[in-house]
């Protein structure tokens, strides 16, 4: 797509409707909040006056500290704090009920969803989320349905929710390279909590931000097809209703991105299409006793070998 400014309507818009084209349902989107005040939110206020991306949204609070290292977790080098202080529950809620309202914002039995990133990490979890709530109720919703991002730090318990969640969800490729389990592990492993939705990455490089250094982190495989297979075995296991996560739509600082490039095309949007148009076929059909799906064949794949 080459440089692009998301203040520009035009952009938005078309964003919205090639992600509509390629099967993608909706965007579950960064929100970062400092010390009673969101950061980077222009796009989003732009949303609200002129409703692009046309498409169906929610947010993750992703409450981590600004570092100067991509993941949040140097606190040596701290660039905005990330503080928890109970007085501003009420303002922070404030600043998602105009999107709460939005036609286009995701909800889930009448509540709308909020992603957190770091549940663990809040303190005093249940009063916020029950403050909340409240809050909600009050403005008309029926309460906040509450995904519980899991990844960060994976291993085959790390599903149990934090209390007062109602779901959680797979955060990729997390789960790879700081677990050690291979794919078929992760996939095949048994989900704990009330409800939990399945994810996925198209790959991961983060040599943009840290070039040569030994914080570089880069995920293989990764091709189109092996994204194809990954998200038939998903949405095989959906029950309707269910999200399937995709890291990510733009990542690109990370790598994580299915936008059209020069490298791809845009072959990482027309592998989720191919999947989504498959699995609403019946093609898949039967779930195996391994947890893997029968008959999800990589057709005419071209995947290239992975010498390790």
């Amino acid at each position: 797509m080459g440089f692009y400014d998301l203040t520009d309507p035009g952009v938005r818009r078309y964003q919205g409707e090639l992600a509509r084209k390629y099967g993608i349902h909706g965007f579950a989107i960064y929100h970062y909040w400092f010390k009673d005040h969101a950061v980077m939110d222009k796009p989003l206020q732009l949303l609200l006056k002129d409703g692009y991306p046309d498409i169906s949204f929610f947010f993750i609070w992703a409450n981590e500290p600004w570092t100067r290292r991509w993941d949040g977790q140097d606190g040596s080098e701290i660039l905005l704090p990330q503080q928890y202080d109970q007085s501003e529950w009420t303002a922070h809620f404030q600043w998602f009920l105009p999107f709460f309202k939005h036609k286009n914002y995701i909800k889930r039995n009448g509540k709308p969803v909020v992603g957190l990133y770091r549940a663990a990490e809040i303190p005093q979890l249940g009063r916020m989320v029950s403050k909340w709530e409240e809050m909600a109720k009050r403005n008309g919703f029926v309460g906040i349905f509450f995904i519980q991002m899991n990844g960060i730090e994976w291993t085959p318990g790390a599903y149990e929710l934090q209390s007062g969640k109602d779901a959680t969800a797979e955060f990729f490729p997390n789960f790879f390279w700081k677990s050690g389990f291979s794919m078929n592990q992760v996939l095949s492993t048994l989900k704990k909590g009330r409800k939990q939705f399945s994810g996925a990455c198209s790959t991961f490089d983060n040599n943009p931000r840290h070039t040569g250094s030994p914080e570089t982190v880069a995920v293989v495989p990764s091709h189109p097809s092996i994204l194809k297979f990954w998200l038939r075995q998903n949405l095989a296991r959906a029950e309707k209703g269910d999200f399937v996560f995709l890291n990510a739509w733009n990542e690109w600082g990370e790598g994580a991105a299915i936008e059209p490039s020069i490298e791809w095309g845009r072959r990482w949007l027309e592998a989720i299409k191919a999947a989504v148009v498959e699995e609403g076929a019946g093609e898949v059909a039967e779930i195996l006793d391994d947890g893997f799906v029968r008959s999800v064949p990589l057709k005419n794949a071209g995947v290239p070998l992975i010498q390790r």
